[in-house]
């Protein structure tokens, strides 16, 4: 092989293809190496492989045809080369695909990762708080490529080993160091990275997906909820401080009701409603998938709903609720969790898993109605909380022995 620099080379051999050249002539390859990794390539030209033997060789020769092929050959070099160098100079990354592409101006394949979850990221049409999710993973390829010394990636390079080691970075180096991923963490940042690859296939930048045979690997999680206990025990505190005094009854509301923070704080005044049994109901669309809920309220909602009718706060917005953000919520639950005596840091979404356990399931609600009521699109994510009430399961238990007993 010749070596135009250390780092790569470009060298030619022919492929005979019996079916199709006579004996003797052959398809002229260029094999382009870069870093130990050769790319192999037809340069869509028929030889006689006795010429290109000369070709190749370092002596003098007066043959038309092996002037002809020598010079053929000492082009291809030199737009190798060529590429290679602008790369360089651009400090963008250099494989033997790339320079092939470029060489035979295929440059309409060189869409890179970083183009398709930038382009991803503006056309989703995902809600707010699942937008900001893929920005944190795109913010961790950029820092992995970063790391690698390179500032893109080109989709034809991406395969089993990227994620492999995307997700060994990704479980390594924390965007914040004080706050380290789970395992379930990082397979979330590479469960998105899989989907934008699926949008390369569907855009026709990639014929085939390049992940499709990596398999995530999520731990299973205990979900968390308060017991009726546990809930008492919150739902007795009162605050001077307002801000703690409004983030308690946002909880005890959706531990009454189910909704996620984000249909909580934007409820509006016009989606209670008077129900079939002429009560207050919430009729909402989830904001995570437009699923239509119906929620009858219980008293302890309907009372909480009432006390914030008159803020001014509230009525501005046209909702139920005067804003808060997500992260004071949470950080003002760590606050009530503790002096509640919770045994682990309190946080809104523990509200959502105790309406469906503690207040639904426990007390005898077909899961039928706690599916429709939590907006779930499938009755097994329901079922999920089911699996999880012992306390349901020993009362089913002690009616099903109250019943064979009495045979």
């Amino acid at each position: 092989m010749e070596q135009t620099q250390t780092t790569y080379g470009v060298s030619f051999f022919p492929k005979t293809e019996r079916t199709k050249i006579k004996t003797g002539n052959a398809l002229l390859y260029c094999r382009i190496t870069v870093k130990g990794k050769p790319t192999d390539f037809s340069l869509q030209k028929t030889i006689d492989k006795t010429v290109l033997k000369t070709a190749k060789g370092k002596g003098k020769s007066n043959d038309p045809d092996v002037l002809k092929l020598r010079h053929f050959l000492d082009q291809v070099k030199g737009k190798v080369t060529h590429h290679y160098d602008e790369l360089k100079l651009r400090n963008q990354p250099i494989t033997g695909e790339i320079l092939k592409i470029k060489l035979l101006g295929l440059e309409q394949n060189t869409n890179s990762l970083c183009e398709l979850f930038s382009y991803h990221n503006k056309t989703c049409g995902l809600k707010r708080g699942t937008v900001k999710n893929y920005l944190t993973t795109f913010a961790y390829i950029q820092n992995y490529l970063k790391a690698k010394k390179r500032t893109d990636i080109l989709l034809s390079e991406l395969d089993y080993a990227f994620m492999l080691e995307f997700g060994n970075y990704i479980a390594n180096n924390p965007i914040d160091p004080l706050n380290p991923l789970t395992n379930n963490g990082t397979m979330k940042h590479l469960e998105r990275t899989r989907k934008v690859g699926g949008l390369a296939v569907k855009m026709g930048w990639l014929k085939h997906h390049p992940f499709r045979q990596f398999r995530l690997k999520f731990d299973k999680v205990q979900r968390s909820y308060l017991s009726d206990t546990e809930l008492a025990a919150v739902e007795v505190l009162a605050f001077n401080d307002p801000m703690l005094q409004l983030v308690h009854d946002l909880f005890v509301f959706a531990c009454y009701t189910s909704p996620h923070y984000s249909d909580t704080i934007n409820l509006k005044r016009e989606e209670i409603v008077e129900g079939v049994d002429h009560t207050p109901w919430i009729r909402q669309q989830r904001e995570k998938n437009a699923e239509p809920v119906l929620i009858p309220l219980l008293p302890i909602s309907i009372s909480i709903i009432e006390k914030y009718r008159n803020d001014p706060r509230a009525i501005a917005r046209g909702t139920v609720f005067p804003y808060v953000s997500n992260k004071t919520v949470n950080d003002k639950l760590k606050i009530i969790g503790y002096i509640a005596g919770h045994p682990r840091p309190l946080r809104f979404k523990d509200a959502r898993h105790t309406f469906a356990t503690t207040v639904m399931l426990t007390n005898g609600m077909p899961i039928e109605s706690v599916s429709k009521m939590m907006g779930h699109t499938k009755i097994s994510t329901t079922q999920i909380y089911g699996e999880i009430v012992a306390a349901k399961l020993s009362e089913d238990m002690k009616n099903l022995r109250q019943k064979l007993a009495s045979k």
